[in-house]
C-alpha cells in the first residue's frame, strides 16, 4: 500500500486555505497547515483556488517538498517512522490504498508463466475477456491432433463449465473478477452454475433463497436452472419468499402461523395452486400477486444530492440525482451497477469527502449537496456482531434501564448493588469462571475448539447474588429469556424500556428473545434490527441522515415487507433520506423516486435507463423494471 493523494485531498474543489489537505485540518497538525501555506506564498502558488486548478508542477511541489518545505511526502515519512504506535498506524491507514504491482501489471504471474501461450493468448489475457467471449474463443480453438489428444478431456470440461456460466446469465463477467466484488444475485448464480457443472444425479440440493439479488426478469432463468437440476433425477428443496418462484414449485410446505415460538407448525402441504386458495399469509400473498399495487402520494423534494461522472466498474460516466427527505430505489438487472453506485460511489464518495476512513471509493467527478448530509449509514447484509455478548437488549440500549430497574429494587439497595453489577461484560454479578459468556471454550488436541456450558453457573452467566435480585418476580436471566412481546407486558410501567421494544414489535421482531445472540440472527432480522436502532434515535438526530440499504427485503415474507414499508415512512418523517438497492416490486412501487440502471448487466449495463416516479418508469418501454411495474397496475 502507498499514499493515495485522492484520500489526502478528497475534495479537489477546495483550496488550500479551505482545508483541501485533510490531515492538516486536524488541530494536532495545524502547524503543518501553516507551513504549507507559507511555502506556497514563498513560491507564489495561489492558496485560494481549487486544488484541481493548480498546475502539475505546483501540486508536485506541495507533495514532494523542496528547501524549507518538507512536503506531504516528508509528513507521511514522519508518520511512518512513528508507526510503532497504534494511533499513527490508524492515521496512516486512512490515506493509504493498494496500487497495481509494477512487476506483473496485476497479472499475478511471473514472466516465465506469461511466456506460455495457447493460440497466441496468455492465461491473464483469456481471463480478462468477458465469459461469453471466452466461450467463443474456446470453441474456435484449433489444435493439432497430438495436442487435441492431450487436452481433450480437460478442454471438454472447461467448455462445459463456461457454458453453464453463460446459461445462468453471467456471460458479461470476466474470469479474473474477484468474488468480493460480485453482487448477491451474481454470487447465487455462480453457485448454481457450480451445481450444474457437477452433473450429479440422485442428489439433494438445498437452496436458501436463491432469488436474492435477482431482478424479476432474471427469475425465469433461475426457475429454468432449478428445473434442470430436478430434471436430472435430483431433489431440489428451496427456502423462498418470492411468489413467482413459489408458484413454479411442484410441492409447497407452508410453515407458521407466525415467527419464532409462534411458528413451527405446518399450515399447508401440497401444490402452489391449492395454496393460493388458503387463508394463510403465504396463500394470500400468492393470490394477490399480479394485482394492482396500492398507489400513494409521492413525496416531492426541492433539495437534491447529485453525483456527476460516476464511472466505477461498469458505470458509464453517469450523472445521478437523489431527492433528499424521500425514498429512492435503485433498480435494474443483476450486474447493472446498482451496488457499485450505492456502496462504492455514493457511500465511499461521501465518506471520503467527509474526511472519514474508507477502503474503497468508486470513481466520480464531483458531488453536490454533500453539506446537507449530517450523518451517513450503510445497512448491508453483514451480521451485527460476532460476539456472543451482543443481543437485541444491548443493541437497542434497553439493557441499561433494565439493569437500573433491578438495582432499584429494595433488596439490591440494601446490598448496595449498582446497575453495573448486573452486566455480563464487567466483573461484579457475572460468573467469573466463564466471564459472563455462559460457556467455556475447550481446546481439543487434533480437533477444533468446542464450547461447553459453564459448570459453575450452568450457562446462566450470572452468580447467585445477581440471580437473587428480582424485578416483578423476574431475575436478570429470566428477563433475558423473555421474548420482546412478553417483555413489553412485563415492563409496561417503564417508558424507557418499552419505547425501544415497541419499535422492534413494529418491525415484526417481537418473537426474538432479549438475550438472543445477534450472531444467530438471519440477514433479514439483522437489517431490521439496524433499522430499529435508527428509528429509536431522537427525532433531531435523523435530520439530514442518509440511510443506504442493500436489499432490505432479503429474508422477508410479503407480510413482513408491509411492516418494513411502515418503518421506512417513520424514518423519512423523522428527517431521514432512504436510498435502496431493491428488486422487490412492492417496495419499488412504494418509492418516491426510482433510478433504473441497465439495460443489461456487465458491459451492457451501467447506464441510466429511466428516472422518476414508479408511474413514470412503468410507462417507459425501454425499462425492464417498468414492464413488470406496468403488469401490476
Amino acid at each position: 500500500p502507498s499514499i493515495d493523494i485522492n484520500r489526502v485531498v478528497p475534495d479537489q474543489s477546495k483550496s488550500l486555505e479551505e482545508g483541501a489537505i485533510v490531515p492538516f485540518t486536524s488541530p494536532t497538525y495545524e502547524e503543518c497547515w501553516d507551513d504549507v501555506l507559507q511555502a506556497c506564498v514563498n513560491r507564489e502558488i495561489p492558496t485560494d483556488i481549487p486544488w484541481r486548478d493548480l498546475t502539475e508542477q505546483q501540486r508536485e511541489f506541495i507533495y514532494d517538498g523542496q528547501d524549507e518545505w518538507y512536503g506531504l511526502a516528508g509528513f507521511f515519512n514522519y508518520l511512518q517512522k512513528k508507526r510503532y504506535k497504534m494511533h499513527f498506524r490508524i492515521l496512516l491507514s486512512r490515506y493509504r490504498s493498494f496500487e497495481c504491482c509494477p512487476d506483473c501489471n496485476g497479472t499475478r504471474l511471473k514472466p516465465a508463466a506469461l511466456n506460455v501461450r495457447l493460440a497466441d493468448t496468455t492465461l491473464p489475457e483469456l481471463c480478462a475477456l468477458p465469459i461469453d467471449e471466452t466461450q467463443a474463443w474456446l470453441f474456435a480453438l484449433k489444435l493439432s491432433k497430438q495436442k487435441e489428444a492431450i487436452v481433450r478431456n480437460v478442454l471438454r470440461e472447461v467448455r462445459r463449465r463456461v457454458d453453464y456460466l453463460v446459461d445462468v446469465g453471467l456471460g458479461y463477467l470476466t474470469l479474473e473478477r474477484q468474488t468480493r466484488t460480485l453482487s448477491g444475485g451474481e454470487a447465487q448464480r455462480i453457485n448454481l452454475a457450480s451445481a450444474l457443472g457437477a452433473s450429479l444425479n440422485d442428489t439433494l440440493y438445498v437452496l436458501d433463497e436463491p432469488s436474492i439479488g435477482l431482478h424479476p426478469a432474471d427469475l425465469d432463468r433461475l426457475i429454468n436452472i432449478l428445473r434442470t437440476l430436478s430434471g436430472k433425477h435430483n431433489t431440489v428443496v428451496v427456502v423462498e419468499h418470492e411468489p413467482q418462484v413459489i408458484k413454479e414449485a411442484d410441492h409447497v410446505i407452508d410453515l407458521g402461523p407466525g415467527a419464532g415460538r409462534f411458528g413451527g407448525t405446518i399450515l399447508y402441504e401440497g401444490t402452489p395452486q391449492e395454496l393460493e386458495k388458503q387463508k394463510t399469509a403465504t396463500g394470500l400473498a400468492l393470490s394477490a400477486q399480479g394485482k394492482m399495487l396500492a398507489k400513494r402520494k409521492r413525496r416531492k423534494s426541492d433539495q437534491w444530492l447529485t453525483i456527476r461522472g460516476a464511472s466505477e466498474n461498469n458505470l458509464k460516466d453517469i450523472d445521478v440525482a437523489i431527492p433528499l427527505g424521500a425514498m429512492t430505489s435503485i433498480t435494474g438487472l443483476s450486474g447493472s451497477g446498482k451496488s457499485t453506485l450505492l456502496e462504492l460511489v455514493l457511500y465511499g464518495g461521501l465518506k471520503r469527502l467527509r474526511g472519514e476512513a474508507i477502503d474503497e471509493v468508486g470513481a466520480f467527478s464531483s458531488m453536490d449537496g454533500v453539506e446537507k448530509i449530517t450523518t451517513l449509514e450503510l445497512l448491508d447484509q453483514s451480521p451485527i456482531a460476532k460476539s456472543g455478548r451482543s443481543n437485541p437488549a444491548t443493541y437497542m440500549k434497553v439493557f441499561s434501564p433494565i439493569r437500573s430497574l433491578l438495582a432499584g429494587t429494595v433488596k439490591a439497595k440494601e446490598l448496595g448493588l449498582k446497575p453495573g453489577f448486573f452486566s455480563f461484560n464487567v466483573a461484579g454479578g457475572r460468573c467469573e469462571k466463564c466471564q459472563g459468556e455462559g460457556s467455556i471454550e475447550v481446546d481439543l488436541q487434533f480437533l477444533g475448539d468446542t464450547s461447553i456450558p459453564c459448570d459453575h453457573c450452568s450457562g446462566k452467566r450470572f452468580g447467585e447474588q445477581a440471580l437473587a435480585i428480582r424485578y416483578l418476580g423476574a431475575n436478570v436471566v429470566d428477563i433475558l429469556e423473555m421474548t420482546i412481546d412478553s417483555a413489553v407486558s412485563h415492563f409496561e410501567k417503564s417508558r424507557k424500556v418499552i419505547t425501544q421494544l415497541k419499535i422492534l414489535q413494529d418491525m415484526g421482531l417481537g418473537y426474538l428473545r432479549l438475550g438472543q445472540p445477534t450472531s444467530t440472527l438471519s440477514a433479514g432480522e439483522s437489517q431490521r434490527l439496524k433499522l430499529a436502532r435508527h428509528l429509536g434515535a431522537k427525532a433531531s438526530s435523523l435530520d439530514g441522515c442518509l440511510l443506504l440499504l442493500d436489499e432490505p427485503t432479503t429474508g422477508l415474507h410479503p407480510k413482513d415487507i408491509e411492516r418494513l414499508l411502515d418503518v421506512f415512512d417513520k424514518l423519512i418523517n423523522k428527517g431521514a433520506t432512504l436510498v435502496l438497492v431493491e428488486h422487490n416490486l412492492e417496495v419499488i412501487s412504494y418509492s418516491d423516486h426510482i433510478i433504473d440502471l441497465g439495460p443489461g448487466g456487465g458491459h451492457n449495463g451501467g447506464r441510466i435507463v429511466a428516472t422518476g416516479t414508479p408511474e413514470k418508469i412503468a410507462r417507459n418501454k425501454q425499462s425492464a423494471t417498468g414492464r413488470y411495474l406496468l403488469a401490476r397496475q
